[in-house]
């Protein structure tokens, strides 16, 4: 029986898998034909078509395959989720796929476990996808993860490569709910266009790693694109960070590049209040802020800015070692993401 933790939100939910040792299981009665219904453990191979629907935890052993047909829709019952022990895959990029549900808990690769997708859409699931500590490494190309409070979910000693793919969360988050992404293991991340809202988006932490290039993070003031907390290493080039509370939010990071990167319409530019050894490096960079295009404050290691446009309100310089600030005369043309 394979049983693991899927995170939801900032508590965990315990799934507790087991059921049936055939490939699908038999649907309860006025669900969809036994053919279309999915529930319990799938072991061996098995394809999802159009009209598969998704019924409490579909966990998938270690050792199965699952394939998601190109053009597909995926549907679920309330609550359901996938836990990946053996490999969830998709060749859909020329004919996308997609698991739409009012409300899902989302994927969850476990020890073990493999994704791999190429254009496959998931719509309202809480937790988008969840890697944990011991999964292989998983990809994610060509897709989306819409109105999802949780993204993205890199648990330690777990790695998540994504390109060309859309986020979104939630058009309203209540009170009571909290949405970003939070990467513990490492994301590798291109082309990607996520839309936080009034969240925040990419929040690194534990030792986490985030190399992302060549994509548009951006929101509407409420939170910050990248934040890093305790990180290993922060990695972002070629990237466009707008309409946030501060583009990069740095707090605590072994060692930083920011690399031809716009932050831009937002109440800070970028804020440091921890950095490591390094390399801390930031260049060819357009910094704008409206209260600040800089809050540096707290310990740090050496910290360079080579090439720095900096506009909208002054630098605040409270924290130590200060930082060794080149400024360019005129905005970097060639600091957004790359064709």
């Amino acid at each position: 029986m394979l049983r693991d933790v899927m995170l939801v939100g900032a508590g965990a939910v315990a799934l507790a898998l087991g059921g049936c040792s055939s490939d699908a299981a038999e649907a309860p009665t006025g669900d969809p034909p036994a053919a279309l219904a999915r529930a319990g453990e799938i072991r061996g191979r098995d394809t999802w078509k159009n009209g598969v629907t998704l019924t409490g935890t579909v966990s998938i052993a270690p050792g199965a395959v699952v394939e998601i047909a190109p053009g597909a829709t995926i549907k679920c019952a309330d609550g359901a989720a996938i836990l990946v022990g053996g490999e969830l895959r998709a060749r859909a990029a020329d004919k996308p796929a997609k698991i739409t549900c009012e409300s899902w808990n989302g994927i969850l690769v476990a020890n073990g476990g493999k994704l791999d997708f190429e254009g496959v859409t998931l719509e309202n699931a809480k937790a988008g996808i969840t890697t944990t500590e011991g999964a292989l490494e998983s990809r994610f190309v060509s897709g989306a993860i819409t109105s999802s409070l949780h993204p993205l979910q890199v648990a330690k000693k777990s790695v998540l490569v994504i390109e060309k793919v859309k986020a979104s969360a939630p058009a309203k988050v209540t009170a009571a709910e909290v949405s970003m992404s939070e990467i513990r293991g490492s994301l590798k991340a291109s082309h990607l266009d996520y839309d936080a809202g009034a969240n925040e988006a990419l929040s690194v932490k534990d030792g986490g790693e985030l190399v992302l290039e060549d994509s548009i993070i951006h929101g509407t003031g409420g939170g910050d694109m990248v934040a890093a907390y305790d990180a290993k290493s922060i990695a972002v080039r070629y990237t466009t960070l707008k309409g946030a509370h501060c583009g990069p939010h740095i707090q605590g990071v072994d060692s930083l590049e920011i690399d031809h990167v716009t932050s831009e319409d937002n109440i800070y530019g970028i804020t440091m209040y921890k950095t490591g050894a390094g390399p801390n490096v930031i260049k060819d960079s357009n910094i704008n802020g409206g209260a600040a295009w800089l809050d540096f404050q707290g310990d740090h290691g050496p910290v360079t800015m080579q090439n720095v446009y900096a506009s909208g309100g002054n630098e605040i310089l409270k924290g130590g070692p200060a930082p060794t600030i080149t400024k360019a005369t005129a905005p970097i043309a060639n600091a957004r993401p790359r064709d």
